[in-house]
């Protein structure tokens, strides 16, 4: 289940609503309409200073620049919600190949993006300065990055 975060607001938009729900969250930083997936984090490791918006708006502009910012989206992704989602609509039992790639996967058609317990950035900025970068913009407090 992916919730959209309109660009104006940031991370306590949806806050109160994801906590509620008791499933883990990864907020997913996309550009090309979903083709490039930017980012993954889970959602407990974003601060409360986060520029999220102000984030995607500069990967965006580095990756897609031809496309002036359409196409850039900001997710909530939630593997157990997802599950949930097709078991509300009466998919009684979901091949186990299938979960394990909905728990540690986000698709994007240029590979999509993997989700871990920490940062996941797509290879375009891994680099130590975009990291770091990354990090202040998101208010990441912990150290490890994959």
């Amino acid at each position: 289940m992916n919730i959209q975060i309109a660009p104006s607001n940031d991370r306590e938009q949806y806050l109160d609503r994801i906590e509620n729900a008791g499933w883990q969250y990864w907020l997913v930083l996309e550009g090309d309409f979903g083709g490039q997936i930017y980012l993954t984090v889970p959602w407990s490791q974003v601060g409360p200073n986060a520029r999220i918006h102000q984030l995607l708006t500069e990967l965006d502009k580095l990756a897609w620049g031809s496309n002036e910012g359409e196409g850039a989206g900001i997710d909530l992704y939630s593997p157990d919600a997802m599950i949930a989602q097709f078991k509300s609509a009466g998919v009684e039992q979901i091949d186990p190949e299938l979960e394990q790639e909905f728990r540690s996967h986000i698709s994007g058609g240029m590979g999509g993006g993997e989700l871990h317990d920490q940062l996941w950035t797509n290879g375009e900025f891994d680099s130590p300065a975009w990291i770091a970068k990354i990090r202040e913009y998101l208010d990441i407090q912990t150290k490890e990055t994959t």
